[in-house]
Formats: structure tokens, C-alpha cells, sequence
């Protein structure tokens, strides 16, 4: 727990409000704790004859349940450390919140350097009286005076130092910074011992890797692969445009032609990265956009203001205002917005570039009505020949970004859309992309995801794109971010990050207790439809919901889905088959959480198999396929470790997909009913149906199980893409991907 709080130990009001929500929901007083005040010989020992009558009291008495002394397992339970200062006695519960808070207080200098105790205590709401807290202080004081031996600290033989002295607290002002200055040199010995790491094992992965591609795919697939490498050096990962490209985008004249304001913080920006930034800009080939500047470095550093002027001299479109004034990134950010006079808005990091070719994209959108324009992004360190992994992103979903900011950089929107969705807000810094873009997005008519890689973000220590570490408060902010973002729609889900303060988030499932139609497929003898009955059963009763079932000897590719939806009298129905088996208790209430919103048809599981492996970590279907699959279904992650988390982490997250496997599946029946046929034997024929209907389909790693499904991905892999199905392409994930081997 103590975790949460150094995630915004800058930050006093975050801490004040943190400190108060984790009390209210970890420390929960169990009703055989709850008891009547006495005084007994032990608590005189502690607190002499202060009577607390009236209290609601606690027995035994932890006296040292500080946050950093409770661990959140992964599960939700928690675990407790140190119990030296537990003592059998009945003493009020507040005093144990009060001691909790003080020692908060002691750890923060924010805290202290702006308020007393007393002040930061009331401000949290846990203890409002006075009465109280004075209380509480003569308690505090016979404490420390029983502790350090009748106010006198009781010296072990040899030690004549007092702990409380001001040559104690040099002492250990001294250990920390020497700590701190270890923790760099480590953390730096570690990195350059990663690089030396890398390079030795480059090679010896590379071998490793053509071995395991001529396995799989053959000779045939090992030189697909070598070719796309070699391509890839040379054009990384086509984002060189040739110089007759650039000149005919720089010639084309728009119908509707509208100016793209691009507003950008700056805070002690080195110069480097400042004109690569400023001229990649300057080098768009849509010439129609301006540039807002606003300086928010401190008096006395004057190199940013300098390079600045040195361009808004040589053009016109640039603006750059000087502010000394450094409210935070949101706040930053509406002061640049506030001198943007363009119909569109493009925010731009001071750190990072575009390509030459974004805002010629991104026009090429606006002018077929877009409000809101995203492309895909890349990250580099120092040379951009040399580029990280890019960011190939799927086209819009509400679902996906309510657990992750996929769209990041770079996104353009109409100025307007900030009348109805607000400005930045400073209580989501740090993660004030993700905010605006939530509400942003509620409120646009027509997004538009431009499949290129457009934006460059820049790798160094201070940014977010290198570790997540650099600004360990966005992932709190994010939180505050999605939780808001359901509030708005009357929605009372509660998000959580998924795991090591990373800013991908878990909506936390609700109980749900309607009832479930069970249809088990592939029955072979009916005495194992009653082991696997028991089975379901198990988890049926822990959450006590009512199922029926329907044993069919039927494959899964084999099922009369209209008849079987038109005869269930339930809502919904979890199609499984016989002999699976459930990782997650969860597995259930996370399937219903998803099918009961609002347009969601259907809900895949993440399926395993034998070997600890991967069968499907969601279905994808494209014509237009690159690479060996050539226009193929295809499993995502199919065969690879389960442990593996998929391109851009996407298999710890829930996630939109275009069609549903129908291994473990939950559908609506009221959605999926209209998109079956008669003459549908499968949930995927039904499925491909979804874009005319409007529905959608969520895969999600929470609700996860394992049987022999080999048989039916062979199968369902193999099958040709039905002549109904009019999408040449998956918008819930980018042919980039193979192209290019991302995801092995």
C-alpha cells in the first residue's frame, strides 16, 4: 500500500486524499474486534489512566499498521508485516488511523513544509475533532514515553547517542543521499551491462530465430522473413517517403483547407531536441498549420527563449510567449491552447518530432469530416534509422481505450470539441492525455485512425516512453482518468492498474447473478458431462448464480446457433466445451460483466492448450493479409507460451476483435440473435456479421481457460473467409504486425 503513496509523494492534495481512500477501504475493523473500552494493568503501562470511554474501540490493538506493513497480493488479499506492537488491549480505532496518518506525515516533507499534523489529519476527514486529536496526542506522548523507557531512550551497553538528536537525524540525512547516489550507480552499472548483454546475444538470437522460422514455415518462410528484414533497414518500417512524394503532398491544393495549431509546453527543452522538433514541424508537407510555444522554463535560463526567437524571425507561423508561471502540465497546456487560433488543435511534446507527411494524412481525413484524427507512432533514442518497436494501432474502440491509451500520439481534434469536453485537467497530470482523449472522444462524431507511423517519441530517462518509472503518478492519474470517464456515463465500475504501476488498467467485474444458459458441445459419453457439471458447479456456488445446461454431442463448428439462441429462455448463454477447465474465479462474473454492455454481442475467453501454450488470444480476419498468411483466419498468439503478453502487451488487457472464436464464448442473446442465420453451424459464421448490426465483440484475459482445442483452430484456421464477410481488413488489429514479426 505504501507503494500507492510514493507514486505522488510530490503532490500533498493527491497524498491527503490517497492517504484518506486507502483507510476507508483496507482498514476494515472485523466485528469480533469491536469491543468496550477497559483499562487493564498492560494499557496503564502504555497510556497510564486516559479513558477512553465512548470510543469505538479495538482488541487486540495493532499499534503499528502502517501502510508500508500491509502487502496487496495479486489476488486482492492482504498480507501483514510486523506485529512487535501488538498489544491486548482495547484502544479507539481512530487512534490507530491517527498513528497510520502520523506516520505519513513524518515520511513527507510536502507535508511538512506546508501544514501541521493536526491540519494534514483534518483535511483527510478521517478525525475532524479537536477533542479528539488532543486526545489522541496525550496517548502518542505516553506511547513514545513507554517506548524510549520513561522518556529516556534506553541505550543498549556501548551506545551513547540519542536517536532522537540532531546528530542522529545528519546521520541518517547522510545514509539516504548515499543510498540514492548507490541506487544511480547501480541503476547506470545496470544499463550499460544491458547494453554489453544485448549486443553479445543479438546474434545468438538471431540464429535462434531463423531456426525456430525455418520450423514453422519452412526454407520458404525464413526468406519471406530475411526479406522483411532487409527491407526494413533500409525504409524502417515504411516511413521514408521519397523527395518526388514529399514534393507532390507539398503541390496538392485541398478542397477545404483548415489551419492545424500545434500548441507545445516547453520546459528547459535541450537544444537538440528543441530543433529537431521545431524543424520537423517547419518541414510538413500541408503547409496550412501554426506553431504555439509557451516558455515555462525558470528565470535565469534563457537557451530555450534564444533558439526560439531564432525561428519565429524566419517564419511567421511560429508564436513563442515567454510564462514563468509553471502551473503542470494541464495547466501548461490550456495556456498554449489558449493562444491557438487554428480550427484543429495537434499537441506536440517538446521532446519528440513528426514526420514530414503528418498533417498531409491527417488533412486527407479532415476533409472526409474527421473531428478527431490519430496515427500509428514509433520510439527513438538518438538516430532515426534506427527506430524502436512501433506502435501499430487498431482503429477506434471505446472498449480498448477505457483500459489503455492506445491512441497516445499523434492525435488532432477540432478545437470545438473542447467546448463540450473541457479543457486539460491538472488533477489527471500525468496521465492528462488519456483524460482528454476519454472525454474528447464521448463527444466526437467521426474518428479517424490514419494505419502510419506519423509521430516520433523520443526514448530518455525523464520520459514516460522510456519507464513508465520516470512519472510513476500517471498510472493514478489514469485511474482517476477511467473511473471519471464511467461516472460521466452513469457507470459504477472501479479500474485498477493490471500490475507494477504500468498505466493499463482492469475493470474490476462485477457480481452478477443472472442466470446462465450452459451449452456444452463435443459430449462424448454422458459420465463426463456429470464430472464436468461438478466442475461449473463449483464456481456456480461460490457466486450463487442459477444455470441450466444443453449437452450436445455436436462440434463446435457444428452447432444450430439460431435454434439453440431461440429456445434458451436465458439472456445469456456460455457456449464451452466438455472437459474444459478454469483458471480464474473470476471466469464467470468477468464474461457476464462484458456480454451485459451495451453493444457487446458476444465475449471470448483466452483459450489454452496442451503444453502450456497459447490457442487463441482473439480471432482475426483479413483479405488483405501481408506476409505467409495471405488472407487467411488467424489466432492471435496461437501456439506461442501462455505467459507470453502479445504485441504491445495486448494479451494482458481486454480488447475489441472483429469475430469471436466460439471455443468459450458468452453471447447476448438479444445482440447475437439478430446476427445468426439459419443455416449458421458456427458462432464465428455468425459473428463476421457484426459491422452491418453495429455490434461488437470483446476478448479478455481475465475469463481464461484451457482444454484440447487443437482440433478446432486447425479447423477454424484453415477454412476459407465467408463471401458475406465485406471487410478487406481487421480494424482491431494492423497487418503491420506480421509484416514485420512484432508478435513472436
Amino acid at each position: 500500500l505504501d507503494d500507492r503513496l510514493q507514486a505522488v509523494k510530490y503532490s500533498k492534495d493527491n497524498i491527503i486524499s490517497l492517504s484518506a481512500e486507502i483507510i476507508k477501504e483496507y482498514y476494515i475493523v472485523s466485528p469480533e474486534a469491536v469491543s468496550d473500552f477497559t483499562i487493564t494493568p498492560e494499557y496503564q503501562k502504555l497510556f497510564t489512566d486516559i479513558d477512553c470511554s465512548g470510543y469505538e474501540c479495538v482488541r487486540p490493538a495493532n499499534l503499528d499498521v502502517i501502510f508500508e506493513n500491509v502487502m496487496e497480493m495479486p489476488s486482492g488479499e492482504l498480507l501483514g508485516f510486523d506485529y512487535e506492537w501488538t498489544f491486548d488491549i482495547s484502544v479507539p480505532k481512530d487512534y490507530i488511523y491517527y498513528r497510520i496518518l502520523s506516520h505519513v506525515y513524518d515520511k513527507y516533507d510536502v507535508l511538512q513544509d506546508d501544514m501541521t499534523l493536526r491540519d494534514f489529519i483534518k483535511k483527510t476527514g478521517i478525525i475532524a475533532s479537536d477533542d479528539e486529536l488532543d486526545l489522541f496526542e496525550r496517548m502518542e506522548l505516553c506511547l513514545m514515553t513507554y517506548l524510549y523507557n520513561g522518556g529516556e531512550y534506553q541505550r543498549s551497553e556501548g551506545t551513547s547517542i540519542d536517536p532522537r538528536s540532531d546528530e542522529v537525524y545528519a546521520l541518517k540525512c547522510r545514509v539516504a543521499e548515499l543510498e540514492n547516489q548507490k541506487g544511480r550507480l547501480l541503476h547506470e552499472i545496470g544499463i550499460r551491462q544491458g547494453i554489453i548483454d544485448r549486443r553479445v546475444n543479438r546474434r545468438i538470437l538471431e540464429l535462434s530465430k531463423l531456426n525456430g522460422i525455418r520450423r514453422r514455415y519452412g526454407n520458404a518462410g525464413m526468406k519471406e522473413f530475411l526479406k522483411v528484414r532487409f527491407h526494413n533497414k533500409k525504409t524502417p518500417y515504411d516511413t521514408f517517403y521519397s523527395e518526388s512524394e514529399l514534393a507532390s503532398e507539398r503541390s496538392h491544393n485541398f478542397t477545404n483547407p483548415v489551419t492545424i495549431s500545434v500548441v507545445t509546453p516547453l520546459f528547459k527543452t535541450p537544444e537538440r531536441f528543441l530543433r529537431e522538433m521545431i524543424e520537423s514541424v517547419i518541414n510538413q508537407t500541408y503547409g496550412g498549420w501554426d506553431f504555439c510555444m509557451v516558455d515555462f522554463s525558470p528565470e535565469g535560463y534563457d537557451e530555450v527563449e534564444r533558439i526560439c526567437r531564432e525561428y519565429t524571425d524566419r517564419d511567421k507561423r511560429l508564436h513563442y510567449v515567454r510564462d514563468y508561471d509553471n502551473r503542470g502540465i494541464a495547466d501548461n497546456t490550456n495556456t498554449c491552447i489558449s493562444h491557438a487560433t487554428g480550427e484543429y488543435l495537434a499537441l506536440l511534446d517538446h521532446d519528440d518530432v513528426l514526420h514530414p507527411a503528418a498533417f498531409f494524412e491527417v488533412m486527407k481525413e479532415i476533409e472526409k469530416g474527421a473531428d478527431f484524427v490519430y496515427t500509428d507512432e514509433v520510439k527513438f533514442t538518438d538516430d532515426f534509422r534506427h527506430l524502436s518497436v512501433p506502435n501499430y494501432k487498431p482503429d477506434f474502440s471505446a472498449f480498448q481505450l477505457q483500459v489503455q491509451n492506445y491512441i497516445c500520439h499523434l492525435n488532432v481534434y477540432k478545437k470545438s470539441l473542447l467546448d463540450e469536453a473541457g479543457l486539460y485537467r491538472s488533477v489527471c497530470d500525468g496521465s492528462q492525455d488519456h483524460d482528454i482523449v476519454l472525454r474528447l472522444t464521448e463527444h466526437a462524431k467521426h474518428i479517424a485512425h490514419v494505419p502510419k507511423v506519423l509521430y516520433y517519441w523520443r526514448l530518455h530517462s525523464a520520459s514516460t516512453a522510456s519507464n513508465i518509472a520516470a512519472k510513476p503518478y500517471a498510472t493514478w492519474s489514469g485511474i482517476r482518468a477511467t473511473s471519471d470517464s464511467f461516472e460521466r456515463r452513469g457507470l459504477s465500475y472501479k479500474t485498477r492498474s493490471l500490475r507494477d504501476n504500468i498505466p493499463c488498467y482492469r475493470i474490476e467485474p462485477c457480481m452478477e447473478n443472472d442466470a446462465v444458459r450452459i451449452v456444452i458441445y463435443g459430449v462424448q459419453q454422458e459420465e463426463e458431462t456429470e464430472e464436468f457439471r461438478r466442475h461449473i458447479n463449483a464456481y456456480k456456488t461460490v457466486y450463487h448464480r442459477p444455470c441450466s445446461y444443453l449437452r450436445l454431442k455436436n462440434s463446435r463448428d457444428d452447432l444450430p446457433v439460431k435454434k439453440i439462441l431461440e429456445e434458451s429462455s436465458e439472456e445469456y448463454i456460455l457456449f464451452i466445451k466438455e472437459g474444459t477447465s478454469f483458471y480464474a474465479e473470476s471466469f464467470f462474473d468477468e464474461l457476464l460483466h462484458y456480454a451485459k454492455m451495451k453493444g457487446v454481442a458476444a465475449v471470448d475467453a483466452y483459450t489454452y492448450m496442451s503444453g502450456q501454450r497459447i490457442c487463441s488470444a482473439g480471432v482475426s480476419v483479413s483479405r488483405q493479409r501481408e506476409s505467409l498468411l495471405g488472407g487467411k483466419i488467424m489466432l492471435r498468439g496461437h501456439g506461442l507460451d501462455m505467459l507470453y503478453e502479445g504485441y504491445e502487451i495486448d494479451f494482458s488487457h481486454v480488447r475489441e476483435v472483429c469475430a469471436v472464436s466460439g471455443f468459450c464464448t458468452m453471447v447476448s442473446k438479444s445482440d447475437f440473435l439478430p446476427l445468426a442465420d439459419d443455416g449458421d453451424r458456427s458462432l464465428f459464421s455468425s459473428s463476421l456479421r457484426a459491422e452491418k448490426q453495429g455490434k461488437h465483440f470483446i476478448i479478455t484475459p481475465h475469463a481464461d481457460c484451457a482444454g484440447d482445442f487443437e482440433a478446432e483452430a486447425a479447423k477454424l484456421t484453415s477454412s476459407p473467409i465467408p463471401d458475406f464477410y465485406e471487410r478487406n481488413y481487421d480494424p482491431y488489429f494492423s497487418d503491420n504486425i506480421l509484416k514485420y514479426w512484432l508478435e513472436k
